[in-house]
């Protein structure tokens, strides 16, 4: 388990438990409100920054061949990777979300 998922799993139980008191919640609300903030980040980084390194991998620039393969790479893993991120924070949003009956 990543200190990520252990984040998460706080977050849940923090929010599921609201008769602990007002300080776990709204402790579980900033990490949920900071974890929504970071979505967007990781939507630039699918939607524009991505393809930005596709495109500059594919340009007849003087650069040489393997700076061309590495950006192509690097542009191919930073939508790959950011997409799953993205879809496994939102999963967790929605459960969190469900435990506190937004």
């Amino acid at each position: 388990m990543s200190l990520f998922d252990s984040s998460l799993n706080e977050i849940d139980s923090g929010l599921s438990t609201l008769g602990t008191g007002l300080s776990t919640l709204d402790t579980g609300l900033s990490k949920v409100d900071s974890l929504a903030a970071s979505q967007k980040v990781r939507l630039f980084d699918i939607y524009a920054l991505g393809p930005i390194l596709l495109y500059a991998s594919t340009r007849k620039a003087p650069l040489g061949r393997w700076t061309k393969r590495t950006l192509f790479v690097a542009g191919i893993m930073t939508i790959v990777y950011n997409w799953k991120r993205y879809r496994t924070i939102e999963t967790d949003l929605k459960k969190a979300a469900q435990n506190v009956g937004l």
